[in-house]
């Protein structure tokens, strides 16, 4: 029984981990001075390509708000480091000499 343990244990963790590498989590972005438009954070499978995401920001942004934007999405391999781009881009606009409206527009990638 233990020699089972041993043997599948491992199994287990490499199942996991690569369960974790396999989602990747993406932030979009854009607009400009008069306002900055955000999605959610959310997770995506490896490999997604950001400019579809970003095609499809900009049309969720067009069609709720009005507004034609040129969005740019970027992927980390966790939440939270994600979070934390979010957080510094968020803080770095609203620190400039003119900063932006931000609208948290709660877009998770679909």
């Amino acid at each position: 029984m233990n020699k089972t343990l041993v043997v599948l244990l491992p199994l287990g963790l490499m199942a996991a981990s690569q369960a974790l590498a396999d989602t990747h989590y993406e932030l979009c972005f854009g607009g400009g001075r008069k306002a900055l438009y955000y999605s959610a954070v959310f997770p995506v499978p490896a490999g997604t390509k950001s400019d579809d995401k970003a095609k499809a920001f900009n049309d969720f942004v067009k069609g709720r708000y009005g507004t034609p934007i040129l969005a740019e999405c970027h992927s980390d391999l966790t939440q939270a480091s994600a979070e934390s781009d979010k957080k510094t881009r968020e803080d770095s606009d609203q620190t400039s000499r003119y900063p932006s409206k931000l609208i948290e527009t709660g877009w998770a990638g679909k």
